[in-house]
């Protein structure tokens, strides 16, 4: 058999070069269809819209997803995320399609001054396609300052032709079960007015020490929470929340510490039982409180409406004053008399709670 003649170097390099320009021009398109892949994912599910900055491909490595932007159907900035990384966990001819998410460097549009609030918060978990047109979220955690505050959080979201249904929400609030019902008497969540209630109830207070800072001390009592949100076309969502507290030991709080010693009071055990109940509108991270009193060993309190504290800042602009004093200028007979119990009575708190004591309260 006759010798093959030797290949030219450019018939031996032409092959690998030819798939080498290939695999570069797919890695460098690969980006813009990752971008479109995430878009068509979100807007199967959320009216608004999703922009990522840039993305970074890996060989072995999750993909990540970096500068990504949740846009509300109105055209707004309502989340801003520094990175989601996603490691894809099967494949759709091995059943359900998953992946696992992580997304850390989290921004929400807030009513504060700045406009938006960043927060040290991390989230993670998986997400399965089950089916066309449904997400299932399984174990998802929510991390603060990089402690737990919630996990085993899952729901199955299904899409329909009039919007979104949320079906079986599960998770957990810092050790307890997250109660979730899901009103949407109209049809699905797109459809019109729609809404849901969340709530924990007796939350150990003693959970709440890795978040607090070294200095501050909770040893006893429970809070529970419950938020319910509703939603209409004309006016968006709306969140309205309660919060109760119960036998809790507040001396090693030290803005109570700090408005006793405003007021003279050396003798911190009357704060040693307290009960609070607030009652507020959420507006971004900021509590505007409709009603709230606590009642202790001192004088039961009262937080004037329209008091705010923002929960993302710690800064607070309320008014205090004596409950007797609020409750007597509800009296149409004794308006001019609770007038001037309250004038005596109240006290502004101006500032952040961390603020020194004559920095942050005054009399008005």
């Amino acid at each position: 058999m006759a010798p093959h003649p030797p290949r030219s170097p450019l018939r031996r390099w032409l092959w690998p070069s030819l798939a080498a320009a290939a695999a570069a021009a797919l890695w460098g398109l690969t980006p813009t269809l990752v971008r479109w892949q995430v878009a068509r994912q979100v807007a199967a599910y959320w009216p608004g819209k999703i922009t990522v900055d840039q993305v970074d491909l890996h060989v072995v490595k999750p993909i990540e997803l970096r500068g990504v932007t949740l846009w509300d159907p109105a055209g707004d900035i309502l989340a801003g995320f520094e990175s989601v990384t996603v490691a894809i966990q099967g494949l759709g001819w091995q059943g359900p399609d998953a992946a696992r998410l992580a997304i850390r460097g989290v921004t929400l549009r807030a009513g504060t001054g700045a406009g938006h609030v960043r927060m040290p918060v991390t989230l993670a978990g998986v997400v399965a396609t089950p089916r066309r047109d449904a997400l299932h979220l399984e174990g998802w955690r929510v991390a603060y300052r990089g402690v737990a505050i919630a996990d085993e959080i899952g729901a199955h979201l299904q899409r329909r032709a009039r919007g979104l249904t949320i079906d079986d929400p599960t998770g957990r609030l810092l050790g307890v079960p997250i109660a979730v019902t899901i009103d949407t008497p109209h049809g699905p969540i797109a459809a019109g007015a729609t809404g849901g209630i969340v709530s924990v109830a007796a939350i150990p207070l003693t959970a709440l020490g890795p978040l607090i800072p070294a200095d501050e001390e909770l040893t006893r009592g429970t809070a529970s929470v419950e938020l319910t949100l509703h939603r209409d076309g004309e006016t968006g969502w709306v969140v309205d929340g309660r919060l109760l507290m119960a036998d809790a030991d507040l001396r090693g709080v030290s803005l109570p510490r700090k408005l006793c010693h405003f007021l003279g009071i050396d003798d911190l055990a009357s704060l040693s039982t307290a009960e609070a109940e607030i009652a507020f509108g959420l507006t971004g991270t900021v509590a505007n409180v409709t009603r709230a009193r606590m009642a202790s060993g001192l004088p039961e309190m009262a937080i004037e409406p329209g008091s705010r504290i923002d929960l993302a800042t710690g800064r607070i602009d309320a008014s205090v004053v004596l409950a007797a004093g609020a409750k007597l200028g509800e009296l149409p007979l004794l308006h001019p008399v609770g007038t001037l119990v309250k004038s005596l009575t109240r006290i502004h708190i101006h500032g952040h709670w961390q603020d020194p004591e004559e920095a942050l309260f005054s009399r008005n």
